[in-house]
Formats: C-alpha cells, structure tokens, sequence
C-alpha cells in the first residue's frame, strides 16, 4: 500500500467532512452513552433508565424524547469536525514523518512485525495529547448531554439547552454572566480535567492507530510493496479492530473524565482521585466501565465510520492528484 504525501489540505478536510456525517449520525447515541456515565445510582430499573437517557422528556412523546437527545449540537459540530480532522487529517502526516525519520532504528529494536504499529501508536499519543486543545468544545458538549448548568446559582443552575423563561431564571442568568465577565477566569474551567484528558485520548489513540496499523500490516499485508490499494472492506475491518480496543481500553479514565467535566463553572474543581475514590467507594469498582457497552455500541460504529470514511476518502484524493 502506497503512502502518498501529497494532497494533505484535502486529507484534512475529508477527515473533517466524515466527523461532520460520524455526528449527525450518532450523536444521540453517544448522548445517550454520556448520560448513563454520569448517573450516580447503583441500581437501575427501566423505569429510571428511561428517566436518566430522556431527562426531562421522558414520557412526553416519542418526539421531544428523540429531540432530547441532540443537546449542545452547535458545541459538538465544532468539537467533532476540529478531532477528526486532527485524528484521521493529522495523523498520517505525522506516521509519514516518524517512520521516515525513526523506523530503521524503531525495526531494530523492536522487528519488522511491530514497528509499523509503534511508530503508528507513537503518532497516536502526539494527536491524543494535541486534543486536548479542544477541550473546552468538548466540556461544553458533556455539559449539554448530561443536563449541568453552564453555571449553578443557589437555586439552580443556567442551562445550556434550555432558553429561561420566567423573571427569576432570568434574574439568576444575568447574575452568573456578570460574574462570569467579573470573573473571566472561570473559563479556565472548561479545561477541567485536562490531564485525565490527555491520558484517556493517548491510550485511546494507541489503541486506535496502533490496533488498525497492526491489522493492515500483519493481517491483510497491506505495507508489502506489491500488494494493491487496500479496499473498503479493509479499511473497515482495521477501523472496527482499532475503534473496540480504544473504546475498551480508554474506557476507565473516560469515566472519570466525564465526571470531572459534568459540573458547572463556578463549582469547586474536584481532583480525578477525588472523583476515583467517591467512585469506588459510593458505586462500587464496576463504575469505571459504566456505560462501556452503549459506548462500544455506539462510538466503535461512528469511530469505524469516520474513520473507513476519511481513509476511503484520502485514497481516492490520492488516486487523482
């Protein structure tokens, strides 16, 4: 499989374009798995599941039920588009660079089956620590799909989702938004958890470009310099691989993540430790991969289609240039 260096810009915004489709597709999901992380109950019936997933909507019609679950859209089209087009546009520059750069020596330490994979996984902890530029999108979209107030007020909190509609939410709003341009400071909070951050996208992105590097190369022998383009069908196959063992392995520390971001700007910053040792003590160990099921149900597909999407796309762009 030939890699090409030209036409980056466009890799980019191919990659752009299929987190554009990945979030109208499967944002409600994904909200879906958001809500479910941060609930802090130990024991669910189907009658609070439904309660945690549709919020305030529940039981009022199948519409405003769907509706409900595309909070913070505006936060996630921004979010979604800038990741992709770091993760799937950025990466493959930086893989052509390192193993220009680093893969006799990365062969020689390590052989010729798992190189590729290492400088793949190594490429992927540069973009997972990169993300965390984005954080503050993403901070905003969590606090939309969980139901946290951009700010909380003694009686309650200023909602991003919903617009105020008496004097006294009125009152409470301007309140905050004047504390806020007092206080601009607060902003920094939407970098909460930055750390944790950094620590779940690396391992994710190991995982990710690492798992599907390894699949193209020792699998379907795709690097071999006779074999032909790698197809859909394999891209796909590799994507799915990379996608489940990310989501898996990440899983843990986004719990935590998910924790930390899910509080309004003006509450005290919790520890991830913190947050870990409530976790464990209050929900009991299996919390930590609270709502891993609807994630890889949910985020392996739209993971896999973004990325079989922006690949697909490179290689034709590649195949005209």
């Amino acid at each position: 499989m030939k890699e090409h260096s030209s036409s980056k810009t466009t890799g980019i915004f191919g990659a752009g374009f299929a987190g554009f489709l990945e979030l109208f597709l499967f944002h409600p999901v994904d909200t879906v798995a958001k809500r479910l992380i941060n609930d802090r109950s130990r024991t669910r019936t189907l009658g609070n599941i439904r309660q945690i997933v549709f919020k305030e909507a529940a039981g009022r019609g199948i519409v405003k039920e769907i509706a409900s679950l595309y909070p913070a859209f505006g936060w996630a089209v921004g979010y979604k588009i800038m990741q992709r087009s770091l993760q799937f546009g950025m990466h493959p520059i930086i893989n052509t660079h390192l193993r220009a750069q680093y893969e006799p020596r990365v062969r020689d330490q390590v052989g010729s089956k798992w190189a590729r994979t290492v400088i793949a996984a190594t490429g992927g902890v540069l973009i997972g620590c990169t993300e965390v530029l984005l954080l503050p999108l993403d901070a905003l979209k969590v606090k939309g799909q969980t139901g946290v107030g951009l700010f909380k007020t003694e009686s309650k909190f200023i909602s991003l989702n919903t617009p105020s509609n008496n004097n006294s939410t009125k009152s409470s709003t301007t309140t905050s938004k004047g504390s806020l341009i007092q206080n601009p400071r607060l902003l920094l909070n939407l970098y909460r958890g930055w750390s944790w951050t950094a620590a779940r996208n690396s391992f994710g992105c190991i995982a990710l470009f690492g798992t599907s590097t390894y699949i193209k190369d020792n699998v379907f022998h795709l690097y071999d310099p006779s074999a032909p383009a790698a197809t859909l069908s394999q891209h796909f196959a590799a994507s799915l691989s990379g996608a489940v063992a990310s989501i898996v392995i990440a899983a843990p520390i986004d719990v935590i993540k998910v924790r930390m971001q899910a509080t309004s700007l003006n509450e005290a910053s919790l520890s991830g430790w913190v947050v870990l040792k409530d976790l464990i003590r209050n929900e009991g160990p299996s919390a930590l991969v609270k709502g891993v099921v609807p994630k890889v149900i949910a985020a392996a597909p739209k993971v896999t289609f973004s990325f079989t999407i922006a690949q697909w796309l490179a290689d034709i762009i590649n195949k005209n240039v």
